[in-house]
């Protein structure tokens, strides 16, 4: 079982690939968050930190189960302006993605081997 919970965690689109209706399904919801998202603080984008990400959520929250559209100053209580911006070294980036692309390439071939096998 927790292989195929972290199976799932590193792969959600394993859940629904072959299954058309479940993918339909998915598309349709995400599509009502993102209208209703538009529709709660009238942009497709909030950037903020991590301290107050939790509040945006359960601004947005509130608007979905209750209908409520926040006031702009709720809003804009919890959207700070990004001060620094930090950069990482590229070097340790590429290292990191060889290491991830190494993995779940062994996978893949796994998964082949099998379905070819099936």
């Amino acid at each position: 079982m927790r292989y195929a919970i972290a199976k799932i965690i590193q792969a959600p689109e394993l859940v629904y690939k072959d299954n058309k209706e479940k993918e339909k399904k998915i598309e349709k919801q995400v599509k009502k968050l993102y209208k209703n998202f538009l529709e709660c603080f009238e942009t497709d984008e909030i950037i903020t930190t991590n301290k107050l990400a939790d509040d945006i959520i359960g601004i947005f929250n509130d608007f979905t189960e209750s209908n409520k559209k926040p006031t702009p100053e709720e809003i804009e209580s919890k959207i700070v302006a990004l001060k620094n911006i930090n950069s990482f070294k590229l070097k340790s980036l590429i290292t990191l993605t060889k290491i991830f692309l190494k993995i779940h390439w062994v996978d893949f071939l796994r998964t082949k081997e099998l379905m070819t096998w099936e």
